[in-house]
């Protein structure tokens, strides 16, 4: 019998299922199911079913609250860079903006600095990055894998930086609840951003090596 893989994830995202009471395995599938469609109604009340354009609510999975994060962490020029990106997101990022996002604001995604020579050897594609995130309407501000998160049928190991300002913890807490609750594994990172594994490298590499022998 094929056995499902182990998946991680740091930060991923709801479907119906049919569900009968015939066996404990479809008890359990309701129960998660239950679940699941509690914490996407929280989620979506939230976030505005979660586009980086979505309605100021004033919870800390808005705009508004991305924003916060960016200027606590890096300043008042980082602020403004965030402010543009996610509560004015009918201004497209052209490449300058983009080079004073990643110039400024990268820098703040995790709290210790990142080794410099990654960037320099990433292969960058402008034109890519521009459709992606320059649109009002582009990929970045519409695709959304929650709905389906309740599809996943492998354990999943969810590590969240609780300093993340691109997807606050509480953001990553919905993730974990909205997974079947017999197959999820949420860890939660102190002092750590939107990587914990270059933030917290003993703890993150030993919690992905448990998760991975026992299964």
């Amino acid at each position: 019998m094929r056995r499902n893989k182990p998946s991680v994830t740091s930060a991923v995202l709801r479907a119906p299922m049919s569900i009968r009471q015939s066996s404990p395995i479809l008890r359990q599938q309701s129960m998660d199911a239950s679940r699941h469609e509690s914490a996407t109604a929280a989620a979506n009340q939230r976030t505005g079913a979660y586009p980086a354009s979505s309605a100021n609510d004033g919870s800390a999975n808005t705009p508004a609250e991305r924003v916060a994060l960016f200027e606590r962490f890096g300043g008042p020029e980082v602020g403004a860079l965030a402010r543009r990106r996610f509560l004015q997101p009918e201004v497209p990022l052209d490449q300058e903006a983009r080079d004073a996002w990643r110039q400024l604001a990268l820098p703040v995604y995790t709290r210790i600095p990142r080794d410099p020579e990654i960037a320099r050897r990433a292969i960058n594609r402008p034109e890519v990055a521009l459709h992606w995130f320059g649109r009002p309407d582009g990929e970045s501000d519409t695709f959304n894998m929650f709905p389906d998160l309740g599809r996943i049928q492998c354990p999943t190991l969810v590590l969240g930086g609780e300093d993340d300002p691109m997807h606050p913890i509480e953001s990553q807490a919905d993730i974990a609840e909205a997974l079947p609750a017999h197959l999820v594994q949420f860890e939660r990172f102190a002092n750590c951003g939107h990587a914990v594994v270059p933030d917290a490298p003993e703890r993150a590499m030993a919690l992905l090596r448990e998760f991975i022998l026992r299964r």
